[in-house]
């Protein structure tokens, strides 16, 4: 409501000066009261369409900002979901890599250097694990951030919004 108040007052403001810039350029120029009100009452319509225009104008871009950070997000969910994928696809490795490390053992002791290479790739995939563990958290916390901001923007354009219907609501009542 503030907002709204404060929007009025605004465009009161640049209507005032507006006008009052108007008298004074009209009154000098052609030294006719009447000539200078005529004047400076032209100002005020032109005066709150370019405010309605700028207003629109933020809102517009407000609303190509929302749609860009709607698709960011997204992206990042669908590459969040990648990297689910992965997370369940090295874990089914690695369980796949426990079967394999015990069937080498009970095989042979001979075969003791090939265990040693699997148990290294075993250690390969827990560090990919837990490198895929530390990018979705990464992915996570972009995540929020870009939500944030999403909601701070909606916020932002909701208050234009009101805004601008208080202007066109205020405009509508002086008419």
């Amino acid at each position: 409501m503030s907002q709204i108040k404060g929007g009025v007052k605004d465009w009161l403001w640049i209507s005032s000066t507006a006008f009052g810039l108007g008298f004074c350029i009209g009154l000098s120029f052609n030294r006719d009261l009447k000539q200078a009100i005529i004047v400076a009452s032209a100002t005020v319509p032109a005066t709150s369409a370019a405010v309605l225009i700028t207003r629109q104008r933020e809102n517009r871009a407000v609303r190509q900002n929302l749609n860009s950070l709607h698709a960011e997000v997204r992206e990042l969910e669908s590459q969040k979901n990648d990297f689910l994928s992965s997370i369940v696809n090295a874990t089914n490795r690695i369980e796949q890599l426990h079967v394999n490390i015990e069937e080498l053992k009970t095989e042979s002791a001979h075969l003791g250097t090939d265990l040693a290479a699997l148990k290294a790739v075993y250690q390969s995939e827990l560090d990919k694990l837990s490198d895929l563990e530390r990018k979705q958290q990464e992915f996570n916390n972009q995540i929020a951030v870009r939500t944030a901001e999403f909601q701070a923007l909606e916020g932002r354009s909701h208050t234009e919004q009101q805004n601008l219907q208080a202007v066109l609501t205020e405009k509508s009542i002086r008419n």
